[in-house]
Parts: C-alpha cells; structure tokens; sequence
C-alpha cells in the first residue's frame, strides 16, 4: 500500500500521481485537511484507522523516478529506511512494529515532533542510497525547495530548517 498524502488545491499532486503510473499496489490519496493539518502523521493514522499493516507514506511532493523501490521494499518484513534516519517519515513502515503511535499532529511544529519519534526507531533494513538533505536548491511552483534525490525518487522538500516554521 502507498499512502499519498496531500492537501486541497497542491500543485503537487499531479506530477506525483504520473510517477505512480505502473505501480501495482494500491495507492490511497490522503487528503489533509487544511486547519489542524496531520502532515505526514496523517498517512500513518489513515493506515491505522483502515486496518493496513504495511505502507510506504508518499508526500505530494515526490516524484517516483523508479517504482522497483517498492518492489524491493515490500519483499522485505519490518519497517524500511528510504532516508537517513527516517528523515521525512520516509519509508516502508510495518505499524505493528511501532504502536502505539505519536500524537496525531496538527500544526507543523507537532508534524516535526512525529517526524522526530519515527527517527527513533531502527530500520530493519535500509534500501540505499538513502535520500538525505543536500545543499541543491530549485524554483518549483513558486516555492524554494531543496531537491533530495537518488536512483529511486526525487523529493521537493519545502521546510529544511526549524526557523522555517
């Protein structure tokens, strides 16, 4: 199961949605609210409240480069770092292995302590190269974002540092 998560009227979501032509899991499109948004903590409670075990939290703002990833992913049992340290939640997570959850966030700066618990946890296993934060910055729909990439996904990240909130 890939959770896409997103939000009304994103700019995103498209360009995201194309990448995951092909792919042959099921893919859920969370729409976050817009007040008291979850942020990334919502693909985890969607998960939980629809009873799915395994799944891999997409932002809007990736783009599959190759969809092998979850391939690889989902051939492996346990929760799966894509990022150093669980950076951006990134993963294939196994909710089994991470009850109960963090507090469901509602704001930015509680959707960086949820990012904060999962960085807490140790990959049972790892597919590398591991996106991590890199100084290579784009213009994309308006916005400034650090481009993270490997041979798997390419991700627009939006917030880099705490003074951004």
């Amino acid at each position: 199961m890939v959770i896409v998560i997103t939000y009304p009227g994103s700019p995103w979501l498209s360009e995201c949605i194309s990448s995951l032509v092909g792919c042959k899991y099921p893919i859920h499109i969370v729409v976050n609210p817009k007040d008291n948004c979850p942020y990334d903590s919502g693909a985890f409670y969607y998960a939980q409240e629809h009873g799915i075990k395994e799944f891999i939290p997409l932002h809007d703002s990736m783009v599959v480069k190759d969809l092998a990833l979850f391939d690889k992913a989902f051939s492996l049992k346990g929760n799966v770092a894509f990022a150093e340290k669980f950076l951006m939640s990134f993963g294939k997570w196994d909710l089994s292995k991470i009850q109960p959850l963090h507090p469901k966030a509602t704001d930015k700066k509680s959707a960086l302590a949820f990012e904060e618990w999962t960085q807490k946890f140790q990959p049972d296993h790892i597919i590398e190269p591991l996106l991590k934060d890199t100084d290579i910055f784009t213009e994309k729909h308006g916005e400034k974002r650090m481009v993270l990439e490997n041979q798997y996904i390419i991700k627009y990240k939006g917030t880099w540092d705490i003074s951004m909130i």
